[in-house]
This record gives structure tokens, C-alpha cells and sequence, in this order.
């Protein structure tokens, strides 16, 4: 599943969302850490499974943040070259 939400936090990453992809995974661990702390039992007996919730909604996350894309970067063209001109510059010549 980390292999998985890896290859998904870059491909949000690189569909614009930035640092905003790592924030499912980091609160995933973040919950994870908590619960762990507060009952202690659940890393040392089998019920670990049980945390299996944290990791799913967190590919729920990404995945829908890869569907929907970033609107600014699909607002943006990058392709698009802007080039300054003398008339655009609002620095003295000389």
C-alpha cells in the first residue's frame, strides 16, 4: 500500500496540486501515530488490520485528487511564452 500511495502523492503532485498531495498521507501517519499511542495493543497483537481504514481513505484521496486536477494549472497554459517588451517595462531606459 506505501508503494502505492507514493506513486499516487507524485502523480497528484505533478497534476498541480503541489505540496497539498502529501497532506492525505501525512495525516494518515499523523492518525495512525495517535492511535497507536493512545492503545498500544493494536501494534503488538494482530488487530493491527483494523488501521487498514487510514491507508484506504488516503488512496481515496489522491485518487480523486488526480480525476479532478488542479484548476489553476488547467487555467494556465504553460506553453505559452510571454515576451516583455520595452512598452510592458515600467523600468527606465538607459
Amino acid at each position: 500500500m506505501l508503494i502505492l500511495e507514493i506513486i499516487l502523492t507524485v502523480t497528484s503532485w505533478n497534476r498541480g496540486f503541489k505540496a497539498w498531495a502529501l497532506l492525505p498521507v501525512g495525516v494518515a501517519v499523523s492518525v495512525g501515530f495517535l492511535i497507536g499511542l493512545s492503545n498500544p495493543q493494536i501494534a503488538q497483537g494482530d488487530d493491527y488490520l483494523s488501521l487498514v481504514w487510514l491507508d484506504v481513505m488516503a488512496i481515496i484521496v489522491l485518487i480523486s485528487m488526480i480525476a479532478k486536477g488542479d484548476k489553476r494549472v488547467a487555467e494556465s497554459n504553460p506553453g505559452e511564452v510571454h515576451e516583455l517588451s520595452s512598452s510592458d517595462s515600467n523600468l527606465p531606459e538607459g
